[in-house]
Protein backbone atom coordinates (compact mmCIF):
# COMPACT_ATOMS: atom_id res chain seq x y z
CA UNK A 1 0.00 0.00 0.00
CA UNK A 2 2.90 2.49 0.84
CA UNK A 3 3.76 2.18 -2.99
CA UNK A 4 0.48 2.50 -4.51
CA UNK A 5 0.64 6.27 -2.11
CA UNK A 6 4.10 7.07 -3.24
CA UNK A 7 3.51 6.69 -6.34
CA UNK A 8 0.13 8.22 -7.06
CA UNK A 9 1.77 11.22 -5.07
CA UNK A 10 4.28 11.40 -7.49
CA UNK A 11 2.06 11.47 -10.47
CA UNK A 12 2.14 7.89 -11.94
CA UNK A 13 0.68 7.13 -15.92
CA UNK A 14 1.48 4.47 -18.73
CA UNK A 15 4.16 4.42 -21.03
CA UNK A 16 2.57 3.01 -23.76
CA UNK A 17 4.37 1.36 -27.03
CA UNK A 18 2.93 -0.12 -29.83
CA UNK A 19 5.15 -2.07 -33.10
CA UNK A 20 2.14 -1.18 -36.07
CA UNK A 21 4.73 -2.19 -38.53
CA UNK A 22 4.58 -5.47 -39.59
CA UNK A 23 3.47 -7.96 -42.27
CA UNK A 24 3.41 -11.94 -41.20
CA UNK A 25 3.86 -14.21 -44.50
CA UNK A 26 1.59 -17.11 -44.65
CA UNK A 27 2.23 -20.53 -43.01
CA UNK A 28 5.16 -19.20 -40.78
CA UNK A 29 6.34 -17.98 -37.37
CA UNK A 30 8.00 -14.11 -37.38
CA UNK A 31 9.32 -12.32 -34.42
CA UNK A 32 8.20 -8.44 -34.55
CA UNK A 33 10.64 -6.00 -32.53
CA UNK A 34 10.55 -2.09 -31.60
CA UNK A 35 13.49 -0.29 -29.93
CA UNK A 36 12.73 3.07 -28.83
CA UNK A 37 14.61 5.30 -25.76
CA UNK A 38 12.76 6.03 -22.34
CA UNK A 39 11.73 9.34 -22.56
CA UNK A 40 11.81 10.58 -19.03
CA UNK A 41 14.04 9.12 -15.62
CA UNK A 42 11.33 7.03 -14.32
CA UNK A 43 10.46 4.61 -12.09
CA UNK A 44 9.00 1.28 -13.32
CA UNK A 45 6.30 -0.53 -10.81
CA UNK A 46 4.63 -2.85 -13.41
CA UNK A 47 4.93 -4.52 -17.29
CA UNK A 48 2.13 -5.63 -19.59
CA UNK A 49 2.00 -6.81 -23.01
CA UNK A 50 -1.13 -7.06 -25.40
CA UNK A 51 -1.02 -9.85 -28.27
CA UNK A 52 -4.26 -11.01 -30.28
CA UNK A 53 -4.40 -15.01 -30.66
CA UNK A 54 -1.41 -15.10 -32.91
CA UNK A 55 0.97 -14.08 -30.50
CA UNK A 56 3.02 -17.05 -28.83
CA UNK A 57 6.07 -14.92 -27.46
CA UNK A 58 6.08 -11.36 -26.01
CA UNK A 59 9.70 -9.87 -24.60
CA UNK A 60 10.79 -6.46 -22.93
CA UNK A 61 13.41 -5.09 -21.60
CA UNK A 62 14.77 -1.81 -20.82
CA UNK A 63 18.98 -1.15 -20.92
CA UNK A 64 19.41 -5.10 -20.91
CA UNK A 65 17.13 -5.49 -17.86
CA UNK A 66 14.24 -7.97 -18.85
CA UNK A 67 10.75 -6.30 -17.57
CA UNK A 68 8.01 -8.73 -19.01
CA UNK A 69 7.97 -12.49 -20.82
CA UNK A 70 4.88 -14.57 -21.68
CA UNK A 71 3.92 -16.96 -23.94
CA UNK A 72 -0.06 -16.46 -22.92
CA UNK A 73 -2.00 -13.45 -25.35
CA UNK A 74 -5.31 -14.12 -23.33
CA UNK A 75 -4.97 -11.74 -19.84
CA UNK A 76 -1.16 -12.39 -19.24
CA UNK A 77 -0.62 -11.29 -15.73
CA UNK A 78 1.37 -8.51 -15.95
CA UNK A 79 5.17 -8.28 -13.97
CA UNK A 80 5.41 -6.26 -10.77
CA UNK A 81 8.64 -4.39 -9.49
CA UNK A 82 8.75 -3.76 -5.85
CA UNK A 83 11.24 -1.86 -4.77
CA UNK A 84 10.26 -0.10 -8.72
CA UNK A 85 12.78 -0.03 -11.21
CA UNK A 86 14.81 3.07 -12.15
CA UNK A 87 15.65 4.05 -15.38
CA UNK A 88 17.30 6.62 -16.65
CA UNK A 89 15.81 8.93 -20.14
CA UNK A 90 17.88 7.61 -22.90
CA UNK A 91 18.11 4.10 -21.66
CA UNK A 92 17.30 2.31 -24.85
CA UNK A 93 13.25 0.04 -24.72
CA UNK A 94 13.39 -2.86 -26.57
CA UNK A 95 10.05 -5.22 -27.00
CA UNK A 96 8.98 -8.07 -29.52
CA UNK A 97 6.30 -10.43 -29.94
CA UNK A 98 6.59 -13.64 -32.00
CA UNK A 99 3.62 -14.53 -34.21
CA UNK A 100 2.52 -17.79 -35.48
CA UNK A 101 0.51 -17.25 -38.99
CA UNK A 102 -1.33 -20.41 -40.02
CA UNK A 103 -3.19 -18.43 -42.02
CA UNK A 104 -3.46 -18.28 -45.96
CA UNK A 105 -3.28 -14.66 -46.01
CA UNK A 106 -0.44 -12.09 -44.17
CA UNK A 107 -1.28 -11.31 -40.52
CA UNK A 108 -1.25 -7.61 -40.22
CA UNK A 109 -1.78 -4.86 -37.18
CA UNK A 110 -5.66 -4.43 -36.21
CA UNK A 111 -8.32 -4.39 -33.68
CA UNK A 112 -9.65 -8.18 -34.81
CA UNK A 113 -8.65 -10.99 -32.63
CA UNK A 114 -9.02 -13.13 -35.44
CA UNK A 115 -7.86 -11.74 -38.18
CA UNK A 116 -5.31 -9.09 -37.08
CA UNK A 117 -2.45 -9.13 -34.17
CA UNK A 118 -1.61 -5.99 -32.02
CA UNK A 119 2.02 -5.93 -30.36
CA UNK A 120 2.08 -3.66 -27.20
CA UNK A 121 4.02 -3.33 -24.54
CA UNK A 122 2.68 -1.00 -21.33
CA UNK A 123 4.89 0.02 -18.60
CA UNK A 124 3.14 2.48 -15.26
CA UNK A 125 5.99 4.32 -14.47
CA UNK A 126 6.44 7.60 -11.99
CA UNK A 127 6.97 10.38 -12.12
CA UNK A 128 5.42 12.28 -14.71
CA UNK A 129 5.85 15.65 -15.22
CA UNK A 130 3.22 18.08 -13.55
CA UNK A 131 0.41 18.78 -15.67
CA UNK A 132 1.22 16.63 -18.40
CA UNK A 133 -0.65 13.30 -20.28
CA UNK A 134 -1.27 10.60 -17.95
CA UNK A 135 0.06 8.42 -21.48
CA UNK A 136 3.36 8.57 -23.24
CA UNK A 137 4.80 6.92 -25.69
CA UNK A 138 9.05 6.10 -25.96
CA UNK A 139 11.11 8.60 -28.08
Amino acid sequence: MHLARQAAAARAGVLFMVQPDFSVPPNTKQTVTRTCKMPLDASVLYASSHMHRHGVAFTSSIAGTKLHETTSWTDPPPTLFSPPLTFKKGDPIEFSCTFQNDESVPLTFGESAATNEMCIANLQIFPLPPGGPPTLDCD
